[in-house]
């Protein structure tokens, strides 16, 4: 942020002089503003503000008072002038500790449209207003305002010349890409994807989804694999990708301290990373069938079906054996689509279809447990399969009744 700019020439009766100052009594006493603290005082800075004709033509810093002026002045020779030359300088002030790469061209180019005014039409050197008054003082006051509020400018001078500065922002280089780099996107580049860029950056970019490497991008994408590093590095020199190490299904992986910070705190990115994992409680030892369908005011990031959830079934028809008493267990409980039972040695399994109400049923792991009675009416098994499953505790109950455990479809 600019903190002042201020207009200064060679005085041929007085030296060197702050002839306009923005604000009023920054950078030299001031009548308007006699209470404006001084940021600096001028007599210790004239020097290099004003410097001898070998320093004409350069950029020029200096630090004081924890601020840094940045000057570009400039030694006009001709003969209409007083001693046969004219020197001025427009200064910036900013502060010491703040980034002044932006601001080199500001004042570069600043000196430069002053020369030519000045050649043209004695701009500079014919104005002879106040401090504080005229169209210099004007252009100061107005490039300081636009430059701090807007960080560019467009100031009409003249009739024929216009000042346009704007402030770019300087990165540091990027660093150097490697193929077996992977990138990935920090923005949404379907924003501000455009048919002016260049070929291979519109090659690439779709091949860019932080799985591939840029080895693999570079092929997918038919490009020279130079060009796609150099592609890479500029999409990375303004922060629109970072790059990652490929991934390795031999590596090991686990989270860092900032898991607590970042997705243990934003309950929206728990929600994005559900969409990319959702499993359905699905046992390796049995075959899955379709998924249950999502109820309607269910949010489709839920885990279905839910843990505790009694009204979570489509239909209430269950699948139960009546066994003996004496069986136990063998397996840990699956909750299959489709309900597997065996029955013990010496024993007759008999497939039973009962119809059971959804309410009042114990759910153990989201997985309802139906209790059947031994005196089911026997019918035809059509499609039942046979598999290991385990009874609860209240399997081996006076009644002689089992349990089954069925999806709750």
């Amino acid at each position: 942020m600019i903190k002042a700019i201020f207009y200064s020439k060679f005085d041929t009766q007085e030296g060197p002089k702050v002839v306009h100052q923005v604000p009023d009594g920054a950078i030299a006493l001031s009548n308007k503003a006699p209470s404006q603290p001084l940021f600096l005082t001028f007599s210790d800075i004239s020097f290099f503000v004003i410097p001898r004709q070998e320093l004409c033509g350069n950029l020029i810093q200096v630090c004081t008072n924890g601020y840094r002026i940045l000057g570009y002045p400039i030694c006009m020779k001709s003969p209409r002038y007083d001693r046969n030359e004219f020197i001025f300088n427009f200064c910036l002030v900013l502060a010491e500790e703040e980034d002044f790469s932006s601001y080199k061209s500001v004042v570069q180019k600043l000196a430069d449209l002053m020369h030519g005014l000045e050649e043209q039409n004695g701009f500079l050197s014919r104005d002879h207003s106040k401090s504080g008054e005229g169209k210099v003082y004007s252009l100061c006051e107005t490039l300081m305002e636009d430059l701090n509020n807007y960080c560019e400018c467009m100031i009409p001078i003249d009739e024929l010349n216009t000042l346009n500065i704007k402030l770019f922002p300087v990165y540091p280089n990027p660093p150097p890409v490697r193929a077996w780099q992977v990138p990935l996107f920090t923005v949404r580049y379907q924003a501000f994807l455009d048919e002016n860029w260049d070929l291979t950056m519109q090659r690439i970019v779709p091949h860019i989804n932080g799985v591939n490497s840029i080895r693999i991008i570079s092929l997918l994408a038919d490009t020279d694999f130079s060009l796609t590093c150099r592609a890479i590095r500029h999409l990375l020199y303004y922060g629109c990708l970072f790059l990652l190490d490929i991934f390795s299904f031999s590596a090991i992986y686990a989270p860092t301290a900032l898991f607590s910070s970042t997705i243990a705190a934003d309950e929206s990115m728990q929600q994005e990373c559900a969409r990319y994992v959702n499993t359905l409680f699905a046992s390796p030892m049995t075959v899955p069938t379709a998924p249950a369908a999502i109820p309607p005011g269910r949010h489709e990031d839920a885990v279905w079906p839910p843990i505790g959830d009694t009204t979570a079934s489509l239909g209430t028809d269950s699948i139960v054996t009546s066994t003996s008493d004496n069986i136990s267990p063998t397996a840990t409980p699956s909750p299959a689509n489709t309900a597997t039972l065996m029955s013990s040695a010496g024993s007759t399994a008999e497939l039973t279809i009962t119809k059971h109400s959804p309410n009042n049923r114990d759910v153990v792991d989201g997985v309802g447990i139906v209790e059947a009675s031994s005196n089911g009416t026997s019918s035809t098994a059509a499609n039942s399969l046979t598999s290991t499953s385990a009874a609860s505790s209240r399997s081996a109950s006076s009644k002689g009744s089992c349990t089954a455990f069925t999806n709750m479809r």
